[in-house]
Formats: C-alpha cells, structure tokens, sequence
C-alpha cells in the first residue's frame, strides 16, 4: 500500500491559543489553567491565526484526497522544533517536540497498521502545558513521548 506521511503544523488551531483556557496555557499560568485540563484534538475544525495555517489546513485536505484515492495518508501536526532542542519561551514549552520524539513519531507512522488509511496525530512531546491531545497517536500508532519539558524556566 502506498502511504503519504504529510509534515502540518499546530498553526492549522493556532487562533485557539488567543482564548482561555488555552492561552493561560500557553503563557505558562498554572494557576489559571483549569481542571481537568483542556485539549485541542484532531477532531476539532481548523483554525489558523495567519495564512501559513491555512495553507497547511489545504495541504490537509489533499492528504486526506490522497488516501481517498491512492492509499493511506497520515498527517503529523508538528509542534516545535528548535535546533538547540529546548524551547525559548513559555509557549514553545507548551509546543515543544523534541528530537527523539519527532524521531519516534515519524517512524510510528511509516509502521502504522495496514488499516490506518487517514487519520490526524499531534507531534509534540509531554509538556506541563501541553494543550495539544496526543492521545489519539498513543491509541493508533503506539506514540509515547520519551521526552517533556516538566517545569518553566528552564535551569542551566
């Protein structure tokens, strides 16, 4: 079967990150963020900030004709990636993916079962304010982050 693996990005729900609870999330406000913790899922529509999003939204759709018409397609919604592998700000802790964890999740969906013929996973690793569900890629394709940033600031 051919398989199409589609590199999207978070930014396709980036505008969900101006409102609460989200963004108390992504500002790192402990305090703020309520209980049982908020989640933005695969199942959730689109909602770009900028154009950069929708552009990846399209790119989505046409991964989505792929597999309707070729075989499989699997998009990743990439979190952020820094070459230094930690993040700068308290929002990229919130988006953080490490190395080993991008390492991981690409290669989970190459593997993925015969069976996944479409389907959406966020990319990034277990982060206190992680508001990006990777539940769904733990059920699917067997995604355990290895990594997560736990606290903010970082030390050293």
């Amino acid at each position: 079967m051919k398989r199409f693996i589609f590199g999207s990005s978070g930014t396709v729900q980036r505008a969900a990150e101006k409102y609460e609870p989200i963004k108390s999330m992504v500002e790192a406000r402990l305090d703020d963020i309520p209980d049982p913790r908020p989640v933005v899922s695969h199942l959730d529509p689109p909602w770009p900030h900028a154009m950069y999003g929708v552009g990846k939204t399209a790119g989505e759709a046409m991964a989505r004709l792929f597999s309707e018409t070729h075989g499989s397609a699997i998009v990743v919604r990439i979190g952020r990636v820094r070459a230094k592998n930690r993040p700068a700000n308290a929002r990229g802790v919130s988006v953080y993916f490490s190395h080993r964890d991008v390492e991981q999740m690409f290669e989970k969906c190459v593997d993925a079962p015969g069976d996944v013929k479409w389907d959406v996973f966020y990319g990034v690793s277990d982060n206190f304010t992680r508001f990006r569900d990777i539940s769904h890629a733990e059920e699917v394709i067997g995604y355990v982050p290895a990594d997560g940033i736990k606290d903010w600031p970082l030390e050293g």
